[in-house]
């Protein structure tokens, strides 16, 4: 299942400090056991350089299914990159805690400069991180999560393209409204049927990230 989550977009510039203080705040729904979540801290995908890192949070069940946290276009110049800040530590945190495996994970989907043939070739590589990972498990299963995940990559991408062309904050308000609105009532669904794939068959990607390498 992949979920699209954008960097706070604000109408005026912010400083950097305020912008690190933006989004290092955490979500502010909690669920119990969020404190007990496995953390697999910056692990490689792709060409497994420093760009191209992933943390992963286990729910400690097995067939639970995958979330992508993806993140909006972040400059070159932001110090902390996306997967460190507060907001997808503690969204990785509420998502294992309520049953699903989190990746939060750095891509190249930049600003000003969108980079969107980067992001994709980023994005095409962490679905099949994902995916090998787990190729020991359900094969129906990992076709139907590459099948959700490019269905949802391209919507997120469309809706990046449209952010761009924003005029005003109530047009950005009512955009990301409709996009979240949208977006929450496909995940739903997509989890459902992931679910019922996965429920007590085959090694999924939460069971083997977390075996001890060889």
């Amino acid at each position: 299942m992949l979920v699209a989550l954008l960097a706070l977009v604000a109408a005026a510039e912010p400083s950097a400090d305020d912008f690190m203080e933006r989004v290092n705040r955490p979500v502010a729904l909690t669920v119990p056991g969020m404190d007990r979540v496995q953390v697999l801290p910056d692990r490689p995908y792709g060409p497994g350089d420093k760009a191209h890192r992933f943390d992963a949070y286990l729910p400690g069940r097995p067939g639970s299914p995958v979330v992508l946290l993806i993140h909006g276009g972040v400059g070159a110049d932001v110090p902390v990159r996306p997967k460190d800040w507060g907001i997808y530590r503690s969204w990785g945190r509420l998502l294992a805690a309520s049953g699903y495996v989190a990746i939060a994970f750095n891509h190249r989907l930049g600003f000003p400069d969108p980079m969107l043939a980067e992001a994709d070739q980023d994005l095409t590589a962490m679905l099949e991180t994902v995916y090998s990972t787990a190729s020991k498990g359900s094969t129906e299963y990992g076709l139907k999560v590459i099948e959700v995940a490019r269905t949802n990559t391209n919507t997120y991408f469309d809706f990046v393209e449209k952010l761009f062309g924003v005029k005003s904050p109530s047009e950005l308000v009512e955009l990301t409204t409709a996009h979240s609105r949208t977006q929450f009532e496909t995940a739903t669904a997509q989890g459902k049927e992931l679910a019922a794939l996965v429920a007590g068959r085959g090694r999924t990607f939460g069971m083997a990230i977390a075996e001890p390498a060889e």
